[in-house]
C-alpha cells in the first residue's frame, strides 16, 4: 500500500490499468456504450469503438463485457499485434479454452469453429472483443471478414468489436477490406471529457475508494489536475495517482494547488501548465507593459542600440 492508509481509503482510487469495474459514464462514453449494446441486440456482424490513445477505449469495452446477458461467450483480444492468421487463432483458441500449441493453422482454425458452433447450439453467442486493432494488417482484417459469415442453426455465430485508433478507420477504406467496411453498422467514437467531467472523474473515482474528496483535494487542486490532462482518463488517473503519491511524501493530508503543480511537472507531458495563485506571494500590481520585467528576454536589432523585449515563452513540461 502506498498511501491508502495515510488517506484513509480502501484502496488506491486511480489504477493505472483500464478496470471496468470503476468505469466512469462520461456522455460520450456512455452514449458509446448504448450504441454497441443496441448493436450487439441487432445481431450486427462487426461493431466499431474508436479514439485517440487514453480517451478510456479499453475500460469501457472491459465494461460492456460486464453488461453482457449471462450465457454470452465474450473473448477479450487484449492487444492484436498478430503477424500471421495461426497467431490470431492460436489466441482465439487459448481464450476458447482448446489446446493451441504444435498445431497447424487450418486444424487450429476448425477446432475454433467447432466450440463457437457448439456454444451456438447450446443458446450461447460468441461475441470477440478485439483490442488495439490498428495493428491488424490488411489480410487479418479481412479475416475478421470470413470469421464473421460464419452461420449457424440460428444465424450467424460470431460478432466482433474492432477497438482502435482513428487510423483503424482508414485501415477499413482499403479496398483489399472493403467487404468488412460495409458490414460496419455501428461506429462509436469516444472524446476527451469536457472540464467539469474530468473534474467529476476525479472525484468519482475517489469516492469509490471510500475517500472524501473534498477533504483530499482543494477545487483547485482538481481543476488544475483536470486542465492539465486535456481530458484524457488516462491521464487523469496518472495525475491523481501522482498527486497523492506527491502528498503522502510531503506529509500533508490533502492535495492543495502547490502539490497538484509538482505532480503536473513530474509527467513527461508537453503540456500548458496551468495558472494557480500562490497565497505566500502579496497581490501585486499588474506589470506595466512598457516597462521591462525580471525574467525578460532582450533581443538588439541591428542598426539599434536598445534592446526590445523578446515575446515570452509559455512554460510547458518536457
Amino acid at each position: 500500500m502506498l498511501y491508502e492508509a495515510h488517506f484513509g481509503l480502501r484502496r488506491r482510487p486511480f489504477a493505472t490499468t483500464a478496470d471496468g469495474k470503476f468505469w466512469y459514464p462520461a456522455t460520450s462514453h456512455q452514449q458509446a456504450l448504448t450504441r454497441l449494446l443496441q448493436g450487439l441486440e441487432n445481431d450486427e456482424e462487426v461493431l466499431l469503438l474508436t479514439g485517440t490513445p487514453g480517451t478510456g477505449k479499453t475500460a469501457l469495452a472491459r465494461f460492456l463485457m460486464d453488461k453482457l446477458s449471462p450465457g454470452t461467450i465474450a473473448l477479450f483480444l487484449s492487444d492484436c499485434r498478430f503477424r500471421t492468421r495461426l497467431e490470431l487463432y492460436q489466441t482465439l483458441a487459448h481464450e476458447l479454452g482448446l489446446e493451441w500449441e504444435r498445431t497447424p493453422e487450418q486444424e487450429l482454425k476448425l477446432r475454433c469453429i467447432d466450440a463457437i458452433d457448439e456454444s451456438a447450439r447450446a443458446g450461447r453467442r460468441t461475441i470477440v472483443v478485439a483490442d488495439e486493432a490498428q495493428h491488424l494488417p490488411s489480410d487479418l482484417l479481412e479475416e475478421w471478414r470470413l470469421i464473421g459469415n460464419l452461420q449457424g442453426p440460428h444465424g450467424k455465430l460470431v460478432r466482433t468489436i474492432l477497438v482502435g485508433w482513428p487510423i483503424l478507420l482508414q485501415a477499413l477504406r482499403q479496398d483489399v477490406v472493403v467487404g468488412l467496411d460495409q458490414r460496419v453498422v455501428t461506429r462509436t467514437v469516444l472524446e476527451p471529457l469536457g472540464r467539469d467531467e474530468a473534474i467529476d472523474f476525479l472525484v468519482h473515482h475517489v469516492r469509490l475508494a471510500g475517500g472524501q474528496p473534498s477533504r483530499l483535494f482543494t477545487d483547485e487542486a482538481l481543476a488544475m489536475l483536470a486542465q492539465a490532462s486535456g481530458g484524457l482518463p488516462r491521464r487523469l488517473a496518472q495525475l491523481g495517482h501522482r498527486a497523492l503519491m506527491v502528498a503522502h511524501a510531503a506529509e500533508t493530508q490533502r492535495v492543495d494547488a502547490e502539490v497538484a503543480h509538482e505532480a503536473i511537472t513530474s509527467l513527461p507531458w508537453d503540456v500548458e501548465l496551468p495558472k494557480h495563485s500562490d497565497p505566500t506571494e502579496p497581490d501585486r500590481e499588474p506589470p506595466d507593459p512598457d516597462e521591462p520585467q525580471d525574467g525578460d528576454v532582450f533581443v538588439f536589432e541591428v542598426g539599434s542600440k536598445e534592446p526590445a523585449p523578446a515575446t515570452p515563452r509559455r512554460n510547458r513540461v518536457g
